[in-house]
């Protein structure tokens, strides 16, 4: 199983904290951060609060900086699997978008 980190590379992404910090630039003014975060207590997928323990949720976001400093946000305190998704998908549609000169 990939790590975190090679995940995050493999998608073109550099690492800036192991396991936290990871930016990949798309564009002369814009870059795409993923931040994680470790939350102290926890509710699961049923809705109880896990206290005691800890997880690592991310956020990720697309950041302009040009006169004024833009953010888009993608998703807030997700699992890793789902920001490695949304990011792919960001990806891929990008992609898409460029080879149809959209």
């Amino acid at each position: 199983m990939q790590t975190v980190n090679r995940a995050f590379q493999a998608l073109g992404f550099n690492v800036g904290i192991p396991y936290y910090v990871f930016t990949k630039d798309i564009g002369k003014y814009t870059m795409l951060v993923v931040e994680g975060e470790r939350l102290r207590g926890y509710r699961t997928a049923s809705g109880k609060l896990v206290r005691g323990s800890s997880e690592l949720k991310y956020t990720f976001y697309k950041a302009r900086y040009q006169k004024q400093t833009r953010y888009d946000v993608y998703c807030r305190q997700a699992s890793i699997q789902e920001v490695l998704s949304r990011v792919d998908g960001f990806l891929r549609r990008q992609k898409e978008r460029q080879h149809h000169g959209i």
